[in-house]
């Protein structure tokens, strides 16, 4: 282990090179200029003060227990490390070398975070903060941040995030709000969890899904973009994806539409939002439109008219579910003379003046009809109105 007793300070524009275990003592320092490079090929242990001007290479672990001043860039280059910073701030951070970068303490990125290859894993009561002003590089399949990556501010805030299997960035456009800390975390359903379909969808994937927190301050206004992975075929081939918005993990998930005017850094194909991004939990979905323009119900039968469609009485619009639907027809005294809890009898065949219990045609008059049903957007809808029989 090599030990610093004393201050030191890196001038040569040349790389420095330790090899063995290096640990600053509580009355130490270590101070890189500006052009200068050290290099740690084991793990480092602060307990002083490093102030960095230049660029600290990194192989092994590196625990500050101490100060680290941030005004230049530390590379993390080993295959698996643990990093914890003591809540301090870092000028650039680069990850690469590969595998596992475990982060024990809160890091706030003050520059630019770079993912080139490596998987950044926060602890549990651990947070890494993209500072305001500061940015993230886009990521790829071969690093980003799994668990919640944190960033403040207001624009646009890109998130290179994803679960252990699969890269799932976000990003927020036009963010506005006051003093904004937001945290964006990509999750993956597991085989006992089906999402709801809410209003506007009416399939919802059922395999990822993003959570969004805001831990500090009030958002006003936001756009999301997420991104439609080619494993999601039935996604990424349809023209009617939409991002999908819930209160709870399962839903319902209600559209948040799909504006093509947005462009996001997304390397990916995306999808991106119309309304404000304000819930807690996104995924994708795919558009069901309920036209109400077309839904229509007349309101009189002959079995003489000239037209087949005019013998009968029916439900015109596809606008409801199987489920939860009915249509009752009564008389002037009350009494029930026709009823079913079929949207398809309705849609195709209809109520032709018959009553459905005696069989026989019901006399020329006024008759009520009462409809309840679910809609396409799986919200309650009922109606009544007067039926004339002009035979």
């Amino acid at each position: 282990m090599m030990r610093i007793l004393l201050n030191i300070i890196v001038y040569s524009i040349l790389p420095m090179v330790s090899f063995g275990q290096f640990y600053i003592q509580s009355d130490a320092s270590l101070h890189v200029l500006k052009d200068a490079e050290i290099s740690f090929f084991s793990d480092v242990y602060n307990e002083g003060v490093i102030t960095n001007e230049g660029a600290l290479y990194i192989l092994g672990d590196f625990i500050n227990e101490g100060s680290y001043l941030p005004m230049g860039a530390v590379y993390l280059f080993g295959e698996n490390q643990s990093i914890s910073i003591n809540n301090d701030t870092i000028e650039h951070l680069y990850i690469n070398g590969g595998g596992v970068k475990q982060i024990v303490s809160d890091v706030n990125i003050l520059n630019s975070l770079t993912l080139t290859n490596g998987y950044m894993v926060p602890d549990s009561t651990a947070a890494i903060v993209i500072l305001e002003n500061a940015s993230a590089s886009e990521g790829s399949q071969d690093s980003y941040v799994i668990n919640t990556l944190y960033s403040r501010g207001e624009g646009n805030l890109y998130f290179p995030i994803g679960i252990p299997t699969a890269f799932m960035p976000v990003e927020l456009h036009d963010v506005e709000g006051d003093s904004l800390l937001i945290g964006m975390s990509a999750h993956a359903f597991d085989s006992t969890q089906t999402p709801i379909a809410g209003k506007g969808t009416r399939m919802v994937l059922d395999t990822r899904f993003w959570t969004q927190i805001v831990s500090e301050g009030t958002l006003k206004d936001a756009r999301i973009s997420l991104p439609i992975l080619p494993e999601d075929i039935a996604f990424y081939t349809a023209d009617s994806v939409v991002v999908a918005r819930a209160l709870d993990t399962l839903g319902p998930y209600r559209s948040s539409g799909s504006d093509d005017e947005i462009t996001s850094r997304i390397p990916e194909v995306y999808v991106s939002s119309i309304d404000t991004a304000n819930q807690t939990f996104y995924t994708l979905a795919v558009f069901h439109d309920v036209n109400w323009n077309l839904f229509y119900i007349p309101n009189a039968l002959s079995q003489y008219a000239a037209s087949e469609e005019d013998k009968a009485i029916k439900v015109y619009g596809n606008v409801f579910n199987p489920d939860g639907f009915s249509f009752t027809v009564k008389n002037q005294w009350g009494n029930t003379v026709y009823k079913t809890t079929s949207v398809q009898a309705m849609e195709t065949k209809g109520w032709d003046g018959y009553n459905s219990k005696t069989g026989r045609r019901e006399m020329t008059g006024q008759y009520m009809y009462f409809l309840q049903g679910i809609t396409k957007h799986n919200e309650p809808f009922s109606t009544a109105g007067s039926i004339w029989i002009i035979d």
